[in-house]
């Protein structure tokens, strides 16, 4: 444990070597990414439970825990499945399991930024919310940045190649939550039609 916790610090330290050392070397371990994905659905409460009222209005309102861990598997989901069909048109090394391994061990820096933030703010008044803004921003960012160096590294990609890329598997993710929404919505229609049908069928009967 100790050692993917010192590989995990490391990687987010040095990008660069680290997803190098995950993708070549076999360093990483998906077990390790996702586990690190549970533990953001976890920061995401801990953060909504520990913040100030003063930078969380909605600090009383009762957190949907199952919708936590649902977003982030979702996201993590969406984000390997587009950025995959996107890298196999263009000539990406990385496979699904590198690209899955990327969102989790891009994700630490949330965690270690904003639940020290989320703490900080209960000693905190509201005249430094900037303050706390750019903590809370700054773990946001710095995964970002993280994905897009590993997203560069494990396709073997250069900075221009890896942004358009970025640019494309977005708009990937739009067009399957777009579809899916569709597909949704035409079943509900069907189950509606179906159903009308049984109950005609059963006032006449």
């Amino acid at each position: 444990m100790m050692s993917d916790v010192k590989f995990a610090m490391r990687l987010i330290i040095h990008p660069f070597d680290g997803f190098y050392d995950m993708k070549y070397e076999k360093k990483g371990k998906i077990k390790v990414s996702i586990a690190i994905m549970f533990l953001v659905a976890l920061a995401m409460i801990f953060e909504h439970q520990v913040t100030a009222f003063l930078f969380n209005p909605d600090k009383n309102v009762p957190v949907d825990v199952l919708s936590k861990f649902r977003n982030v598997a979702i996201i993590a989901l969406l984000w390997t499945i587009s950025n995959w069909s996107v890298t196999t048109l263009m000539d990406g090394e990385g496979n699904m399991r590198d690209i899955l391994m990327v969102i989790g061990y891009a994700m630490v820096p949330y965690i270690i930024v904003r639940v020290p933030t989320a703490i900080l703010t209960n000693f905190m008044s509201l005249s430094e919310e900037a303050y706390i803004d750019f903590l809370f921003n700054l773990g946001l960012c710095w995964s970002a940045i993280l994905v897009f160096i590993g997203t560069m590294v494990v396709h073997q990609y250069s900075f221009m190649k890896t942004f358009f890329t970025v640019i494309l598997t977005i708009a990937a993710m739009a067009i399957i939550i777009f579809i899916c929404m569709v597909f949704f919505d035409l079943i509900w229609q069907i189950i509606g039609f179906l159903t009308t049908i049984y109950k005609e069928i059963m006032l006449r009967l």
